[in-house]
């Protein structure tokens, strides 16, 4: 069988029937020019500015024998460290991606002064784009302190930056 070439238009009309088709197709095709592309806000796919600010909260952690319970909750490791992370999806975001939150918590437990120290950071992307970031340290201390023991609760202030997209819906 032969097979023959047809140009988009012969093909409606053998399709469709010439009758319903003449008037609406275009004697010929052409390509269609564009000049620009205005994306909508919610279709950004960056954003143009950060502002950073100075965090400084306060923060209460539990100590366990196995965990450390505090913005997430961690193993404590053998020779008083622990460190952990968590991922959650909590949204959607721009595009019908995920809005994801990933939570980074990790410390050194000094048992001789009740002081618990380490590094809290937390990201939010939407997507792979980065909306929101806080980079923290912290120290907690037991009070009233448990003499002999590193179990308990401490409390103490997280103190870092956190920037965040200026312009993201």
């Amino acid at each position: 069988m032969k097979r023959t070439s047809s140009t988009r238009r012969e093909a409606l009309l053998t399709i469709f029937g010439a009758s319903t088709m003449v008037p609406v197709l275009p004697k010929a095709w052409s390509k269609p020019v564009i000049n620009s592309l205005i994306t909508p806000t919610h279709a950004q796919t960056s954003c143009s500015n950060f502002t950073t600010t100075a965090v400084n909260e306060s923060l209460t952690l539990t100590v366990t024998a196995t965990e450390v319970q505090g913005p997430i909750v961690v193993t404590r490791g053998a020779s008083a460290t622990f460190s952990g992370n968590s991922v959650s999806r909590i949204d959607e975001c721009r595009g019908g991606q995920d809005l994801n939150i990933e939570i980074t918590f990790s410390g050194v437990i000094d048992s001789a002064n009740n002081r618990i120290t380490g590094e809290l950071n937390i990201v939010q992307l939407c997507g792979t784009e980065l909306v929101c970031e806080q980079i923290a340290t912290f120290s907690v201390t037991q009070d009233p302190i448990d003499n002999g023991s590193d179990l308990g609760d401490y409390s103490g202030t997280l103190i870092g930056t956190q920037s965040c997209c200026d312009d993201f819906e």
